[in-house]
C-alpha cells in the first residue's frame, strides 16, 4: 500500500526527473522494505546505507538520517562482532522510525520544490 500510494502521487506530478532524483527514490525504497516488511536482518539495509551515502555528499539534509542509520547498524553488528550488548532494541527502533520519517518527508518535500542542480 505505501508503494502504491507514492507511486500513484508520483504519477500525479508533471516533473522531469533528474538522476539525483533516481537515487532518492531507489534508497527510500530500499529502506521503506527494509522498515516495514517482516523479518528483516542487519545486513538487509546496507544498500540503502550505500545510496544514503552517496545522497549526503550532494544534499547536507540527508546526513542525518544516514548517520543515524549507520550508527544503528553499528550497535547491531556490536553484538554479532565482539560479543557485546551496546544497544537497547526499542530505543533503537524509536530512533529508526524518526529518522525513516524524516528522510521521507525530506524526499518527497525535495520532489516538489524546482531544483537546478545535478
Amino acid at each position: 500500500m505505501i508503494f502504491g500510494s507514492v507511486l500513484l502521487c508520483l504519477l500525479g506530478k508533471k516533473k522531469e526527473y533528474k538522476g539525483i532524483d533516481y537515487i532518492e527514490l531507489a534508497s527510500w525504497c530500499v529502506w521503506t522494505c527494509v522498515m516495514f516488511l517482516p523479518s528483516m536482518h542487519e545486513r538487509y539495509p546496507y544498500p540503502a546505507e550505500m545510496l544514503m551515502i552517496i545522497l549526503s555528499f550532494v544534499d547536507h539534509r540527508f546526513i542525518l538520517p544516514t548517520v543515524l542509520q549507520i550508527f544503528c547498524s553499528c550497535q547491531t553488528y556490536c553484538f554479532y562482532l565482539f560479543d557485546q550488548t551496546v544497544q537497547i532494541p526499542s530505543a533503537q527502533a524509536i530512533v529508526l522510525l524518526i529518522s525513516w520519517i524524516y528522510f521521507t518527508y525530506t524526499v518527497f518535500k525535495k520532489q516538489d520544490v524546482k531544483r537546478d542542480d545535478v
